[in-house]
């Protein structure tokens, strides 16, 4: 009988792709066609309020360490071609946990977009922060139809359209495994600009506007990753856990109604912050599941290390305090209340620096949602469930309700203790 131990897991993470934009959550008027995401979510658990970073990098950084922006040192993007650091190799990743909790069992690949290292870390920064094989470019492109990747350490010339080649590239690694447990990790390009014309045959847009190619490049994604689990052998496929998720909301030229292109990606209002978040396979036992608890994507290291048998906590030293807490028992009973209650979220800069020139967090509970500058004291202060698309700041209200203004002072609260470490 299969065990825990045995499982392999899928993580795929969209770039630049805002909840709205995955079919099964019903939130615009006209989403892509996501058949591959909307299959997964009716067989598995699609949560409602999963929060991301703002950025791409501190994204990343946040998943692979289970830790915040603020303990990582990572507030804003990473740009690959300067000397400004990244991913310090001190963190402990996913990878790194995965190999120390199996002893070595479980193989592990990345494929697709890194985005976590400066140029002096160097190209093989991916297996140096523990991934056993890695196919990536190092961060965003310039186009999907010509680019240079490292594969373990070595620059290869890359023709083939990037969502095809990186699928490309998962399959073939998946193949030369064998029978061991693995985990790939499968950051898209897609849908991070440039705005692009996909394959005809990976999509079914009009291309005739940014939001248009956005939407294509989703579709064709949602294609390949249908491709990736249909080429499973189908009893591989019935150890497979597969989590897809957004690394952060859409970018403003492909925002529409009735969302808010100021509110898009690199801000701290929910178009950015929000994500879609799927969980569906081997270990997941709820079916079809919806599930409003509030989770991070600092939960997904301590999720995917539970849904290989470990305790992260056990693994992790003890100078690597982690914020992450894991959504097992959410997998299994979604209407249960979830292991946190509020969700944080920051933006700053520079990176790795203590006294920092911005910043700016975000921390919502159930219903109320404050961003507050750090720096200089100003606040936001939202209802998210009588204005979800955060049009009416309360703090410019003359009085408070006792519910708002008592969830006022909780989230103040929250960031003074988060922010004075």
């Amino acid at each position: 009988m299969a065990t825990a131990q045995d499982r392999n897991i899928v993580l795929v993470l969209l770039d630049d792709v805002g909840v709205e934009r995955v079919a099964c959550y019903g939130l615009a008027a006209d989403p892509p066609a996501t058949p591959t995401f909307d299959r997964l979510a009716a067989m598995g658990v699609r949560f409602t309020r999963a929060w991301a970073q703002p950025y791409c990098s501190p994204s990343r950084a946040a998943l692979l360490t289970g830790r915040y922006g603020y303990r990582t040192g990572l507030g804003k993007n990473i740009e690959h071609g300067q000397a400004a650091r990244g991913l310090e190799l001190e963190e402990w990743t996913l990878p790194e946990v995965l190999r120390a909790g199996s002893k070595g069992r479980i193989r592990t690949a990345a494929c697709g977009k890194w985005h976590l290292a400066s140029f002096e870390q160097g190209d093989d920064h991916p297996r140096d922060q523990g991934f056993e094989h890695a196919s990536l470019t190092m961060g965003n492109p310039l186009t999907y139809n010509g680019f240079t990747k490292i594969v373990d350490g070595d620059e290869v010339r890359i023709q083939v359209y990037a969502t095809i080649d990186t699928v490309n590239d998962a399959l073939a690694w998946i193949s030369t495994v064998g029978e061991e447990p693995w985990f790939l990790y499968l950051p898209l390009h897609a849908a991070h600009a440039p705005f692009h014309e996909p394959p005809a045959s990976l999509h079914n847009q009009e291309l005739d506007s940014d939001a248009a190619r956005h939407k294509a490049a989703i579709e064709a994604a949602d294609h390949e990753v249908g491709r990736l689990l249909a080429t499973l052998d189908p009893a591989v496929r019935a150890l497979t856990t597969v989590i897809v998720l957004g690394d952060n909301g859409t970018p403003r030229p492909a925002v529409e109604p009735p969302f808010v292109p100021s509110h898009g990606k690199g801000t701290l209002f929910e178009g950015s912050l929000n994500i879609p978040l799927i969980v569906a396979g081997a270990g997941v036992q709820a079916e079809g599941a919806v599930c409003d608890a509030l989770v991070s994507t600092v939960d997904l290291l301590p999720t995917v290390a539970e849904l290989f048998g470990m305790d992260a906590h056990e693994v992790l030293p003890a100078d690597r305090p982690m914020d992450g807490r894991s959504l097992m028992g959410l997998l299994n009973d979604p209407s249960s209340e979830g292991p946190r209650d509020l969700l944080y979220a920051e933006r700053f800069e520079p990176n790795h620096v203590v006294d920092k020139k911005r910043w700016w967090v975000a921390v919502r509970g159930k219903r109320f949602k404050l961003q507050q500058n750090v720096l200089t004291g100003r606040e936001r202060f939202f209802d998210l469930v009588d204005d979800p698309h955060e049009q009416r700041d309360l703090m410019g209200e003359d009085e408070l309700s006792d519910e708002a203004r008592s969830a006022h002072l909780r989230l103040v609260a929250a960031i003074k203790e988060i922010t004075k470490t």
